[in-house]
């Protein structure tokens, strides 16, 4: 039985995940720069030691509105897919892609902890989620009597029409 790695974190009151895979970094809140005509969830841009960032809003992206950058907000810094497609290969996991090849960051609130989870431990996303928070899941993990949400990761990042 196979077993994954995730970080949580916060948004609201409900514990989100990621595959650990797919984060490249964690870091406290960058300085970010708006960004004229971007869609509404892109907060702006960051310089992260010389690389110029895409900051995305998770909360502002699943309808749950903006996040306040401060003490409680952190930025998962999200590997390229560049950087992704050795460790999907050695891992021989299809789903380990961020459809990006420019670096971007999430930004989430309070960090969680890191837990492994079974693979056998994640469970399909309930057809009662909200219409916005299920689209941007690839599922449910049970854990210690805590159900936490799974973000698609490739779905977050894609942009879509309605973003215009």
């Amino acid at each position: 039985m196979a077993t994954r790695e995730y970080t949580t974190f916060f948004l609201d009151d409900q514990l989100f995940a990621v595959d650990i895979l797919c984060v490249r970094e964690i870091n406290h809140s960058l300085d970010i720069t708006p960004v004229q005509r971007s869609p509404h969830y892109i907060r702006g841009l960051s310089n992260l030691r010389g690389q110029v960032i895409t900051i995305f809003d998770l909360s502002d992206k699943m309808g749950r509105g903006e996040l306040e950058p401060g003490e409680n907000t952190f930025n998962l810094v999200l590997k390229t897919n560049e950087e992704l497609a050795p460790i999907a290969e050695r891992e021989k996991r299809d789903d380990l892609v961020t459809i990006n090849k420019d670096t971007v960051s999430l930004l989430v609130g309070p960090i969680g902890d890191v837990i492994a989870i079974n693979d056998s431990d994640m469970v399909p996303t309930p057809a009662n989620s909200s219409t916005t928070d299920g689209q941007f899941l690839s599922g449910v993990l049970r854990h210690n009597d805590h159900l936490i949400n799974v973000i698609n990761v490739s779905k977050v990042l894609a942009f879509d029409e309605t973003a215009k």
